[in-house]
């Protein structure tokens, strides 16, 4: 009987749990990178403040970032890697520039470095 007994519960339990599924989360996790570096001035190598702007291939801005005045530091995340980017620098003082980059594509989040140099404006 107590054998008998322990066959069944053993049978329900494993019927149970045939039916019992573990929800799956089916959303994809978007990597994203980051882009940081220094802007100086060209002339006098002195860090700067100016406006760091990221551009998609459709012309759409995606992030951007103002450099700090006293480390020129600037930081812009969200960015997508193997993706095209024209970066826009911009300010008053300076001539505005851009650059295009192709960011490498990777498996992990990443920060690449790219500094810049930007040219006075004549007064």
């Amino acid at each position: 009987m107590v054998t008998t007994l322990k066959t069944i519960l053993i049978t329900v339990t494993i019927l149970c749990g045939m039916f019992v599924t573990t929800p799956t989360v089916n959303t994809k996790i978007k990597l994203v990178v980051a882009m940081e570096g220094v802007v100086r001035d060209f002339s006098t190598k002195k860090p700067t403040c100016v406006v760091v702007s990221f551009y998609d291939k459709t012309k759409k801005k995606v992030g951007w970032s103002k450099s700090n005045s006293t480390t020129g530091k600037y930081h812009v995340s969200g960015l997508k890697p193997g993706e095209y980017y024209t970066i826009k620098i911009e300010s008053f003082d300076y001539i505005p520039d851009s650059y295009d980059v192709i960011l490498p594509n990777v498996e992990e989040y990443t920060v690449f470095e790219k500094d810049f140099e930007v040219l006075p404006r004549s007064k």
